[in-house]
């Protein structure tokens, strides 16, 4: 069992030579890249960009992720903790962003993934006002899919909003969804308690803040906050200041108001709301069973569309400035207080630019061989190194000790617990 995995695996990630993060070594293999980038910019973050590209050979289009080396040094071990849940999924469920290929130059990582054209959730329920519930229905049936894989796979996402769910089309009525955005994923032992608080306040759980230990059950509570998201376009804990939502999510106080927005939604919805928002975590529904619930398998006529009128367009705007106040990632200090932050917390937004993947991608039939780039050509790589996974600097890194990266990544199944490797 353990042979066919790891042959899974060389499938996706071969194993190949690797350089160090600043391209000085010697015994890297070179080779000519077989991917364009485009001059069209797909999203932007603190370390990283993505660009749309193509495939030379076959003229299939990508997003690719672009690192500067520079930038992400001394941050390997976070890179590291990605590309390992990445190595450990890609290509295996149908609603997770699958990995295509990976390659760096003497200054740059690049991952390249597949593109969703549809863009986030976050931007659909903000333009809208909400989505209907049929709709966030056949959304949380493919999203439970997704969760309940990973969950099999001993990894909690740890991250799951809005905007880490990414739309495969353009057209408003296609619901198939991708998850995205595994930087803050772990992979856990039987038992295992995570610590430590990251992501982004109005999805974290209770377990989380309070300091007990969590494990995939935050995923769960993270899934509630985003169906009523979608049904309502506001979230359940939405209040004046980081400690007042603090409170409310400890103890689990939401409510369904105003009842305008609420008449229609059925008493399934509600409820599956109510099962995965309970602030015991040993109380909450798992996502296996989640698949089973009602407002996941609707009879006919049992959800109800949303008849609301929708809002004005300056209303939807105030809507969305709002909401996106709630999407500020935080931090523990010292204190146990939380605060607003938009560039010192390193792992939230590594885990933001990954969400980041896809968005505004050219039509399908682009994906022709004689297809031609968005925006035309920026510098693209033309000799490239293939790498299993980013190496540490040549010095200490300032977040965590040496590691012997390459005898990491062959161990069996890349054991995250390897007293050699630390997260």
């Amino acid at each position: 069992m353990a042979h066919t995995y790891r042959n899974n695996i060389q499938e996706v990630w071969p194993p190949t030579e690797s350089t160090n993060i600043n391209g000085q070594n010697p015994s890297a293999i070179e080779q000519p890249c077989k991917y364009i980038l485009s001059k069209n910019k797909l999203g932007d973050g603190t370390f990283s960009g993505v660009f749309e590209c193509k495939n030379k050979l076959t003229g299939q289009h990508y997003a690719a992720k672009m690192y500067k080396k520079n930038l992400v040094y001394g941050l390997e071990s976070m890179l590291q903790n990605e590309f390992l849940v990445l190595k450990r999924i890609s290509r295996s469920h149908d609603n997770i962003l699958k990995l295509i290929d990976h390659f760096e130059t003497a200054s740059e990582l690049y991952l390249v993934t597949e593109i969703a054209y549809g863009g986030e959730l976050f931007d659909r329920i903000t333009k809208s006002g909400h989505l209907e519930e049929m709709q966030a229905s056949v959304i949380m049936q493919s999203l439970m899919s997704a969760v309940s894989y990973l969950h099999a796979n001993n990894i909690v996402h740890n991250d799951l909003k809005a905007e880490n769910i990414l739309f495969r089309s353009r057209k408003s009525d296609n619901m198939n969804i991708l998850v995205a955005d595994f930087g803050l994923a772990r992979i856990l032992r039987p038992d295992e308690k995570l610590k430590g608080v990251r992501g982004t306040l109005s999805y974290i759980a209770p377990e989380v803040l309070n300091g007990s230990g969590y494990d995939f059950g935050v995923d769960i509570w993270s899934a509630g906050v985003i169906v009523y998201f979608m049904l309502c376009g506001y979230m359940p804990f939405d209040c004046e200041t980081d400690d007042e939502t603090r409170c409310a999510i400890l103890s689990g106080d939401y409510m369904y108001e105003p009842p305008e927005y609420w008449l229609h939604v059925s008493a399934e919805a509600k409820d599956f709301i109510d099962c995965c928002l309970k602030t015991d975590p040993n109380e909450r529904i798992t996502s296996e069973s989640a698949l089973n619930h009602p407002f996941l398998n609707p009879q006919p006529r049992s959800l109800n569309p949303v008849v609301r009128v929708s809002s004005s367009s300056d209303i939807h705007e105030n809507l969305k400035a709002a909401v996106m106040q709630l999407h500020l990632p935080i931090q523990a200090t010292n204190r146990g207080n939380f605060s607003a932050q938009t560039s010192t917390d390193i792992s939230h937004t590594i885990s933001t630019v990954s969400s980041k993947l896809s968005l505004l991608g050219s039509s399908r039939s682009n994906m022709l061989l004689d297809s031609t780039l968005d925006g035309a050509c920026c510098d693209s790589p033309d000799i490239v190194s293939r790498f299993t996974t980013p190496v540490i600097s040549n010095v200490v890194s300032r977040l965590h000790s040496p590691t012997n990266i390459l005898e990491y990544i062959d161990s069996p199944l890349g054991d995250v617990h390897s007293p050699k490797f630390h997260i």
